[in-house]
């Protein structure tokens, strides 16, 4: 009899949570930021949802060099995104806005991907040069 009700509640927990998708889901999803600048560093990550204005932290431990990435959990909605990379003479500062997150998504960075684009662009010289 105890094996019937053990076997009866295990049935019970299977189809409630099979139909509690909200539970398996949490609308997370992998944003990655892929360095495929054959040159460039990228140091710098931030991101905030249109019309804040505050910038999350920076999302970058050490610097991203080519051919790394790194992603980032973000909950489901409409992101911008400041992105810093740096070469030996130039800091050059990404604004990849509007971004939609309802599925995975990954990010192509490279300056001369992006140099040609609509997205914003500002190249600063480094002021520790020589």
């Amino acid at each position: 009899m105890k094996n019937i009700k053990y076997l009866l509640v295990l049935i019970i927990a299977a189809i409630l949570f099979s139909g509690c998708d909200k539970l398996w889901n949490t609308d997370n999803h992998y944003v990655t930021f892929k360095n495929t600048d054959p040159s460039k560093f990228i140091t710098t990550i931030y991101y905030k949802e249109p019309g804040e204005t505050k910038w999350s932290k920076d999302q970058v431990s050490s610097d991203i060099y080519p051919g790394d990435n790194i992603t980032l959990v973000l909950y489901q909605g409409t992101y911008d995104f400041e992105i810093v990379m740096e070469d030996e003479e130039y800091s050059y500062t990404f604004y990849n806005d509007n971004i939609v997150l309802n599925d995975d998504v990954t990010l192509e960075i490279c300056y001369d991907c992006y140099r040609d684009s609509n997205i914003k662009i500002e190249r600063h010289l480094k002021e520790n040069r020589k």
